[in-house]
């Protein structure tokens, strides 16, 4: 596939209306609320309804924007609104990408995993990359040049983190974690999250007690945008059952048992050592990081004795490994031990483990 014409994508950037007034007046102070900012913002990109491929984009940047300013927030190191505006915005090269050439980023997607860093796939086949396509869209619009260095600057390696960097990288993550926006593989949304966190001055507890809380706040500012965001419980009113299996003893993950908890699951945990019923349970994590599906096939058997579970081994992934896998004998799937809401879909999505 031959790459788009990088002078025709930035030329197509400039076909973009000027930004509305409300992002003037909301980084200024004004009684603009976040959920006017959206709407004004959706009324300039897509004035006609959304786009084929474009709703991930939309959901991501809201959770980006109340993650940053959740940061901003709670750290009292930069300025929210600033912050929400740069969130939302930090990836609009890729909403330029969805509407000029939906084949060709739909290929970037497809392309995740095979090894290559994306933004290089999307150089190959894009011509150029979001988050120069997202500078040239930001400064087009005027926006300050804070939020311009943010838009360029999430995925570098190096270069300073100041407060406003530190809200968006750990706002960025925390969205792909959450299952907020495209598949990408959580490990390369950005390498200096742990700086970040270091500079916003954020241990990891205090990390997931945000995470939690800009889950909720997400959904419902998604309600108040009309949107049918996902329950926090089963339909049925009663939490389904997962159950989390220490082989190596050691307790759940927070960030794993946040997420479970969080899309309705009550989490069981259990040692491997104890005696193991399935105990009604609809999830099976076994958390032994070397071991693969067929050494753990008579542990599965006796918790999966009459009926059906979706089971996974939770591993250790490497950078150059496959983080999602699924055995054909023994239908036992493996994702990472630090999942994210994406592996987790990934696994509800593939067939179930018959006993």
């Amino acid at each position: 596939m031959e790459a788009l014409d990088p002078d025709r994508i930035l030329s197509f950037v400039d076909t973009f209306p000027p930004p509305p007034g409300e992002v003037r007046d909301f980084l200024a102070g004004g009684d603009v609320q976040p959920s006017q900012l959206i709407r004004a913002l959706r009324s300039a990109f897509s004035p006609d309804g959304p786009t084929i491929g474009d709703t991930p984009w939309w959901d991501h940047a809201i959770a980006v924007a109340e993650g940053a300013a959740m940061v901003a927030e709670s750290t009292e190191s930069a300025d929210p609104r600033m912050a929400y505006v740069a969130g939302f915005l930090h990836d609009v090269g890729h909403l330029v990408m969805v509407r000029l050439d939906p084949q060709a980023f739909h290929q970037v997607l497809a392309r995740q995993g095979d090894g290559t860093p994306f933004m290089a796939i999307e150089r190959e086949l894009c011509g150029l990359d979001h988050v120069r396509i997202g500078e040239h869209f930001a400064r087009r619009w005027g926006l300050p040049d804070e939020i311009c260095a943010v838009v360029r600057g999430h995925h570098e390696l190096e270069g300073e983190i100041t407060p406003l960097f530190a809200s968006v990288v750990l706002a960025d993550v925390w969205a792909q974690v959450l299952g907020y926006g495209y598949d990408f593989p959580a490990g390369g949304i950005s390498f200096r999250v742990d700086e970040a966190a270091l500079a916003a001055d954020l241990i990891w507890s205090e990390q997931i007690d945000l995470l939690a809380q800009a889950d909720y706040r997400v959904v419902a500012r998604r309600r108040e945008l009309g949107a049918t965001p996902r329950p926090f419980a089963s339909k049925d009113g009663g939490a389904e059952r997962a159950l989390w299996v220490s082989v190596h003893g050691g307790e759940p993950t927070p960030l794993g048992r946040m997420l479970l908890q969080h899309r309705g699951y009550e989490v069981v945990h259990v040692a491997a050592t104890e005696r193991l019923e399935a105990q009604g349970a609809s999830l099976i994590l076994i958390d032994s990081p070397w071991a693969e599906p067929d050494e753990v096939g008579d542990l599965v058997t006796a918790l999966v004795p009459d009926g059906h579970a979706h089971v996974a081994l939770l591993a250790e992934v490497g950078p150059e490994q496959t983080s999602r896998r699924r055995d054909p004998l023994s239908g036992i799937c493996g994702i990472p031990r630090m999942f994210t809401a994406f592996d987790l879909r990934w696994l509800q999505s593939r067939p179930a483990v018959v006993g």
